[in-house]
């Protein structure tokens, strides 16, 4: 079950990245497509699949990614490389955030933004004791 829905979600992400460039290509924005440059049309999917495996916690995925990553790149060529592990680190980073999110916005809707409450009730706060007396019999004699 896990697998699937981190599979929608790498082609929910996937989606909108290819409509992000589109749009990014329409509209003439310089910056959007310079950083969509590198990560490429082809490298969107690694992204995707990094960004959905961080945000379901599957380190493994993330690992497989970068080890096949780094196998089709053999023998290794800076430019390459880069190309190809930028879209990983982009995607981890993007999808942890995105489950930060998720999490926050779930606390939320779970409290109504109330803080929350404990389980068990708190013991009621007691009165410190009374300092000891000060009345040494040797004092008095």
């Amino acid at each position: 079950m896990l697998f699937y829905r981190t599979l929608v979600h790498a082609l929910v992400i996937l989606l909108c990245a290819s409509v992000l460039s589109v749009l990014s290509d329409a509209a003439h924005i310089e910056g959007l497509k310079l950083v969509l440059a590198l990560f490429d049309a082809s490298h969107y999917l690694l992204f995707s699949f990094a960004a959905a495996a961080a945000l379901n916690r599957q380190r493994a995925l993330v690992l497989v990614l970068l080890v096949v990553a780094v196998i089709f790149t053999w023998p290794p060529d800076t430019e390459r490389i880069v190309h190809v592990l930028l879209p990983i680190g982009a995607g981890v980073l993007v999808g942890t955030a995105a489950q930060q999110l998720f999490n926050d916005a779930n606390r939320v809707r779970r409290t109504h933004g109330r803080p929350v409450q404990p389980l068990r009730p708190q013991p009621p706060a007691r009165e410190p004791a009374p300092p000891p007396p000060d009345d040494d019999p040797r004092l008095f004699q």
